[in-house]
């Protein structure tokens, strides 16, 4: 869910995204929704490059799902079935596999094999 707005972003096991990078007008992402998969689809007209820096957006407000204070990791909101809620953090840069999972200023979960890249310096206190 967006964190402004709490619009559901997923559909059809899909999460969708507004993306734009420098020098390009953006388009729609959709990733997976299981965290450590990194499985991504768009137009095949979007051409990536490695280490490229995309802001992400809700579609459906245009929140900028940064995070506060830390530009290269964005933010969305994750309910489990049992209506638990926690903030899923991840890397806005092509290629860095970097996801993780947390609630109440603890992180629940690491996932990526550049998870320990932005681990210090997540700010907690605005998980809560």
């Amino acid at each position: 869910m967006c964190p402004k707005c709490r619009g559901y972003l997923g559909v059809d096991n899909k999460v969708i995204f507004c993306i734009k990078t420098k020098g390009w007008e953006g388009g729609l992402l959709m990733l997976t929704p299981e965290l450590g998969d990194y499985t991504s689809l768009h137009h095949p007209s979007f051409s990536f490059k490695e280490n490229d820096d995309f802001d992400f957006y809700c579609p459906i407000c245009g929140y900028d799902l940064s995070v506060d204070g830390e530009k290269r990791l964005a933010k969305v909101i994750l309910k489990e079935d049992n209506d638990k809620e926690y903030y899923v953090i991840f890397s806005k840069i092509k290629g860095e596999q970097c996801t993780y999972k947390v609630a109440n200023q603890k992180v629940e979960g690491k996932f990526g094999k550049d998870a320990d890249k932005h681990i210090n310096v997540l700010n907690l206190s605005a998980f809560k």
